[in-house]
């Protein structure tokens, strides 16, 4: 699976990057696991917040004014063109019941877009960004909002949680665009319709087991090089999800 930066136009190419290494872009992630009332998973609601800098070229070139004037539904298009470019890939999510049985997943729907307050804890995933202007993540005001999307994924078939064997990884194939989880709330679940919090369910994050040699790899790509088709697997984050 091999994921070009024109294919993710809409997401990616408004930043100029001569930045070498992947990856290029960030996106911190958090999962709201709906279920039905026999709390089998039914869907995956992603949150997903691009990191400040992605932020800044999107409004700069969404509000060429730079009146810094937007409405959140302005974002729809450019979230809906998103995930329209990742649909052959699966929207960067993989939900399967181990031992490697792959959920199918249907089209995004409830898509929303918006520009938020990142938490502190996200404010800090940020990397100096070099530009062909001399521009770079330090140009942005710190407390500049970030924009973020929303989208739901259905399952084509309820699937117990009670195994404890489900389990779902959210990441760029290719590790152009590192994802990863929330550190605070990463994983939530909620009833179906009424979206009320369950308390009885747990989502477990577990951080990827890095080699040296595999980072110094990644190290050593820049933007325009090929990488493996599971390249990025091995940075993935796993979640387990299971109910009691």
């Amino acid at each position: 699976m091999r994921i070009h930066l024109p294919l993710l136009a809409s997401l990616l190419c408004v930043l100029p990057f001569t930045a070498s290494a992947h990856p290029h872009a960030w996106i911190s992630v958090r999962t709201t696991v709906i279920l039905n009332d026999k709390n089998e998973a039914i869907a995956i609601r992603e949150h997903w917040l691009f990191d400040k800098m992605y932020s800044a070229f999107a409004a700069r070139d969404l509000n060429p004014k730079g009146d810094g004037k937007f409405k959140n539904d302005e974002l729809i298009p450019l979230a809906q063109q998103n995930l329209e470019n990742l649909s052959a890939f699966h929207y960067f999510t993989v939900f399967e019941k181990e031992p490697q049985h792959p959920i199918t997943l249907g089209k995004p729907e409830n898509i929303a877009s918006m520009f938020e307050d990142a938490p502190a804890t996200e404010k800090k995933k940020v990397v100096v960004y070099a530009t062909p202007n001399g521009a770079s993540a330090d140009d942005v005001p710190p407390d500049a909002k970030q924009i973020a999307m929303e989208f739901t994924l259905p399952l084509a078939a309820p699937v117990s949680l009670a195994s404890g064997k489900v389990t779902y990884r959210i990441f760029d194939p290719t590790y152009y665009v590192d994802m990863t989880h929330y550190e605070q709330a990463p994983v939530a679940f909620a009833r179906q319709g009424s979206m009320d919090p369950i308390t009885s369910c747990n989502g477990k994050v577990e951080l990827p087991k890095i080699d040296s040699a595999m980072m110094l790899r990644a190290a050593a790509l820049d933007k325009s090089a090929k990488a493996q088709e599971d390249y990025g697997y091995y940075f993935s984050e796993k979640v387990t999800l299971s109910c009691s």
